[in-house]
């Protein structure tokens, strides 16, 4: 796996754990809960005012990939304190994509999104996973 990536937006950072899950059940973790202290930081650009009707802001793309120079995105908000939204780019994953080796490549892969903290919300427009080529010698017949 290259990386994992993710059209999202999201009205507070601190209360998201993201996780990729791979067919035969292995995890890594991409964004880790560390619980809802500090201050407001978004995913995109969030309605932030929307919470009887919720509604699709505007979805910054953020992808994860082991060569990122970026800091996972939590550790990326709390070294840049006055930031008020995380730019789209590339980003450190929180957990290793080695703890994927082994995994089935054929089946549903899925992102898994824990909202641990109610009084927001956010949308999933697209993701995607790009996969080295190297490792399938014909793709021709998919």
């Amino acid at each position: 796996l290259l990386s994992a990536c993710v059209i999202m937006e999201h009205s507070w950072i601190r209360d998201l754990q993201i996780e990729m899950v791979c067919p035969s059940g292995e995890i890594v973790v991409l964004q880790e809960f560390l619980g809802t202290t500090g201050g407001q930081v978004f995913l995109g650009e969030p309605i932030d005012t929307d919470y009887d009707v919720p509604q699709p802001g505007v979805g910054y793309e953020y992808c994860w990939t082991p060569t990122a120079t970026n800091l996972p995105l939590l550790e990326y908000a709390n070294a840049n304190p006055g930031i008020t939204t995380i730019p789209a780019g590339d980003y450190q994953p929180v957990g290793s994509f080695e703890s994927l080796e082994g995994c089935t490549l054929d089946g549903a892969w899925s992102i898994k999104v824990t909202d641990l903290w109610g009084a927001d919300n956010g949308y999933i427009f697209g993701w995607s996973l790009d996969f080295n080529p190297a490792i399938i010698q014909d793709c021709s017949i998919w």
